[in-house]
């Protein structure tokens, strides 16, 4: 009985010294091609981030010191070399740590658990991605200036890859949940494990999670911008369609608790904005009726002279240019990658000219009504409660995230598991702001190096053993990197032309088919 079982838990194991020569030249092969691959996408990925900074940095029109750019081109060099090496160490260290367990531990024992540990062990390669630039700027600096306090916090957590990490560890959430909804479905799950998921199996979660993450992007913009990433907190300043000043003297107001305070910053505001008219309202009203009137002077900073509806229909045109101007060079340019060869084609091409155009307007409506929601959102509950504080702003600003529903259902977990990134990034600079995090923590453990690891570990784990869980776009670019075959019986075997495609068995060419799929 032991012997059976030896030989089930090696089962394709090579025996002869063919085989072994065989296995041991096709690892190599398999190691050297998801090297390669990997780190050709981390340099192509990378470098056209980078590509597309500089080119923006150079047609803006602010005056530079000369040499500036060179400096800047010679840092996106060193961080496209650092990200290429980063992924291109990590499959290498996958590949090597899968490959080995198999011998080790047996193919078919270790099959269930193999690929999350070398998912687990591969994820310190994060830390060659670390490219210090010289000039001293960081990409995940801080969207305004901030002081004391807050300088050390965006100094002690902008250090590392925390954004790219919760990313992929609300990726590897996504494929576990559902993982999850798959047995749900089937019935193997404990009553209390299928009433905690029940709203993780709704239709519109994606919504929820778009308006959960709203609730603290948008409350960090007006009050804790410190908090937000600079690329990210440049976006909002560009699309929420006011200034700089505009969101500052929003903060102020509704952090305000006393009138003295709250009179100070509505004649500040009012300067900066060049209202005299709010100068004069301010310095006629007494402490009482001053802080009753604070859902007027939120309205009064935002739409001065317009009403709720008005500003919001108003808004929402005169964000569809701004919005356009971002998504339809996207759209362009990724039709004409996928679709290079179909464009030309009479029979092809029109409709998928269509289709890109429909993409761009839903993508652009979408980004316009988020942002006008998001003004409305607050102005709403302030108008029910009868003031304005940070409570109305929490309340209010998730209104934001009904505004996925205008985009195609395919792209909806996209932006909310991003935002939810991004919302999950902002939160923990607030908790370190807050004293919530341990100095060592701060200073001597990589968090970002941790969460990566138990995310690779996850996306590993489903790309093994649940394939039907990830969507296809996905799944070939594991499978690019990794093999078309998956890990079943690690024969690993990378994409080929497209005659070996054809010509190969039916099982090399085609993931495995999930149940629901074939009852049907």
């Amino acid at each position: 009985m032991d012997g059976l079982s030896a030989n089930n838990s090696n089962a394709g194991v090579p025996t002869t010294r063919d085989e072994c020569r065989e296995d041991v030249q096709r690892a190599s092969r398999r190691l050297r091609t998801a090297t390669i691959r990997a780190g050709c996408i981390g340099a192509a990925l990378k470098g056209g981030l980078n590509l597309f900074g500089l080119l923006a940095r150079a047609g803006a029109r602010r005056p530079r010191r000369k040499g500036t750019l060179l400096v800047a081109s010679f840092d996106a060099a060193k961080d496209t070399a650092a990200f290429a090496s980063f992924l291109g160490t990590f499959a290498g260290v996958y590949v090597l740590v899968d490959e080995g367990l198999a011998v080790v531990c047996g193919n078919t024992r270790s099959k269930t658990w193999r690929a999350a540990v070398a998912g687990a062990i591969a994820a310190p390669a994060l830390l060659l991605a670390d490219a210090r630039p010289k000039n001293g700027g960081s990409t995940n600096g801080a969207s305004f200036g901030a002081s004391g306090t807050t300088q050390k916090m965006t100094k002690n957590t902008t250090n590392g890859h925390h954004g790219l990490a919760t990313y992929l560890a609300l990726r590897a959430s996504v494929l576990l949940t559902r993982s999850m909804l798959k047995r749900r479905e089937h019935g193997t799950l404990s009553p209390t494990a299928h009433l905690v998921l029940t709203p993780f199996a709704s239709k519109h979660a994606d919504v929820h999670l778009m308006s959960a993450a709203a609730a603290v992007i948008l409350s960090c913009f007006v009050m804790k911008p410190a908090a937000l990433v600079r690329a990210y907190a440049k976006f909002l300043d560009r699309h929420g369609g006011k200034s700089v000043a505009h969101y500052r003297a929003l903060g102020d107001l509704v952090l305000t608790r006393n009138a003295p305070d709250m009179r100070a910053v509505l004649e500040q505001a009012a300067v900066a904005l060049k209202n005299p008219r709010l100068l004069l309202t301010v310095r006629e009203m007494d402490d009482r009726a001053l802080m009753a009137s604070r859902p007027y002077f939120w309205r009064a900073i935002i739409h001065p002279g317009q009403s709720s509806l008005n500003h919001f229909i108003s808004f929402l045109l005169n964000a569809m240019p701004r919005s356009l101007a971002i998504y339809a060079p996207l759209y362009l340019v990724t039709t004409g990658l996928v679709h290079r060869t179909k464009l030309l084609d009479p029979k092809f091409g029109a409709k998928i000219l269509t289709k890109a155009a429909v993409g761009t307007a839903r993508s652009a409506a979408f980004l316009s009504a988020y942002c006008a929601l998001a003004w409305a959102g607050p102005d709403f509950v302030q108008s029910c409660v009868g003031t304005a504080n940070r409570w109305t702003v929490l309340l209010g600003v998730p209104l934001a995230g009904a505004a996925t529903l205008i985009e195609k259902p395919s792209r909806r977990q996209e932006l909310s598991v991003y935002c939810a990134s991004r919302a999950v990034e902002s939160m923990g600079v607030c908790l370190v702001s807050w004293g919530a995090v341990p100095s060592v923590v701060q200073n001597k453990v990589r968090v970002d190096v941790l969460t990566f690891a138990v995310a690779s570990a996850a996306i590993m784990r489903c790309y093994a053993n649940e394939r039907d869980v990830f969507k296809s776009k996905y799944l070939n670019v594991l499978d690019y990197v990794f093999g078309n075959k998956g890990h079943g019986r690690r024969r690993v075997t990378h994409v080929g032309s497209a005659y070996q495609i054809a010509t190969a068995p039916a099982g090399m060419t085609s993931p495995p088919t999930s149940p629901a799929r074939k009852e049907k």
